[in-house]
């Protein structure tokens, strides 16, 4: 059995100094999940994609149903403890959480940097920190290289 609160714990409380300049962040409600991987990330990653709605962007713009795959790596806050999959306690259906997410453009997807439960003073953190922190999409970024 999971201990969500011990879970919640792990999970950082704001967003990382080094968050990638292409990554959207939102702030969603989980609304339910993909198939869980065959097996855990190891030496290939492995993922399991989780549903939002009801997403409010922060950074980026984010539809209002927004898919994000999430790697299910062993022992992390996320995961089931003995099957892969992503644990539907922590990530409980109907949650708000924070979201930040890049584009994956291999696997045409959106995958998982950083997740935190939602709260108004983190999401009032997080506005704060994006606020000199623009959305630069990898066209720009490669631009920038130039």
């Amino acid at each position: 059995m999971i201990d969500v609160q011990e879970a919640i714990k792990k999970l950082p409380r704001e967003l990382p100094e080094n968050l990638p300049d292409d990554a959207v962040v939102f702030a969603g409600d989980v609304a339910g999940f993909g198939p869980p991987p065959a097996a855990w990330s190891g030496r290939f990653a492995m993922y399991q994609t989780v549903k939002f709605t009801g997403v409010t962007a922060l950074r980026g713009e984010v539809p209002k149903a927004f898919d994000v795959d999430v790697a299910v790596v062993k022992n992390s806050p996320l995961a089931l403890e003995d099957t892969p999959g992503l644990s539907d306690e922590v990530l409980s259906r109907g949650t708000r959480w924070i979201v930040a997410a890049v584009e994956d453009e291999k696997r045409k997807v959106w995958a998982l940097r950083y997740v935190s439960p939602w709260s108004i003073e983190r999401e009032a953190a997080a506005r704060k920190f994006l606020s000199d922190k623009p959305l630069k999409k990898k066209d720009e970024k490669d631009n920038e290289k130039k």
